[in-house]
């Protein structure tokens, strides 16, 4: 979709400048849940979008996957590294290593997938908010290891929000449906409120104030979004988008696979593990003070 179709189906005027979107897709020895996922991030229908993909030294043939998917796509870069760094490893590396261009960044797990409108319906959430928001996060479906759909429309902190969270329109995809809502969440709220997995999209802003706080003793047991969500629900609040717009893989090489309903859409629960609860510790002990900002809780 060109930028005038698009403009034309959200409902954006031609004066605001499309922000770019970077969507990194950070992979270890998930093969066969790769192609669907490098797949879902090139048929995304924003039209101002990077993609950049890279692999920590696995050994099942991801690599050269990737590097063949990024042959054939201009707007995929591939970046290999020698040794595995881990999920938050390899996100830290790309933004101190490499050129990342995107106003609003997403983090694409390996063998999750992203539906068409992912990031159209999240661009418009910050959009609504003046580009001042933290993350913006949406619901999400769970699938298993052959697609098949294990949940679909679980609720998040809907189920126990308050009167004073207003709800947002943000998107619709054609002129005679109703548009998409999210629910605006103040800063100060604590808790984990947002979906699992590819589910989120944090502002460029917020993620460079992540990687300089980070401290710099990461283990590859490190995830991403465990400690950069509450960094950015911290900085400026979070969004609720109220549609799935990306699918959650359950299987046995992850957290969740002994779950029939992932907890993580358990609302306000502290955390998701007692890993998490390790990391959470390591980050606070350890996060880097920068000039006229608090170090931030996670």
């Amino acid at each position: 979709m060109n930028e005038a179709e698009w403009r034309s189906r959200y409902g954006v005027s031609g004066g605001t400048k499309l922000p770019l979107v970077s969507i990194i897709l950070i992979n270890w020895n998930y093969v066969s849940y790769l192609q669907t996922a490098l797949d879902s991030a090139a048929a995304q229908d924003y039209p101002a979008l990077e993609i950049i993909t890279l692999d920590n030294a696995s050994d099942d043939g991801s690599a050269d996957l990737m590097e063949a998917f990024s042959a054939s796509h201009p707007e995929v870069r591939f970046i290999s590294l020698p040794d595995n760094l881990g999920q938050l490893g390899a996100a830290h590396h790309v933004f101190t290593q490499h050129q990342v261009a995107g106003d609003f960044i997403c983090i694409l797990d390996a063998d999750d997938v992203l539906f068409p409108n992912f990031v159209s319906h999240h661009v418009r959430a910050h959009l609504a908010l003046g580009g001042e928001l933290g993350v913006s996060s949406s619901e999400a479906i769970q699938i298993g290891t052959d697609g098949a759909v294990i949940a679909s429309g679980i609720p998040h902190i809907r189920l126990t929000m308050t009167e004073s969270w207003p709800r947002i329109p943000i998107a619709k995809e054609t002129a005679d449906e109703p548009p998409t809502t999210a629910i605006r969440v103040p800063a100060d709220v604590e808790g984990w409120i947002w979906s699992p997995g590819t589910s989120n999209v944090i502002r460029r802003k917020t993620i460079d104030a992540f990687i300089a706080a980070m401290p710099r003793n990461i283990l590859p047991a490190y995830c991403f979004d465990t400690v950069a969500l509450p960094f950015a629900h911290e900085d400026a609040g979070s969004l609720l988008i109220e549609v799935p717009l990306s699918a959650y893989r359950t299987h046995g090489s992850n957290a969740s696979s002994s779950m029939p309903r992932l907890q993580h859409f358990n609302p306000h629960r502290p955390t998701s593990s007692a890993g998490s609860e390790i990391q959470h510790a390591w980050f606070q002990s350890g996060q880097r003070s920068m000039p006229g900002r608090a170090k931030v809780r996670v």
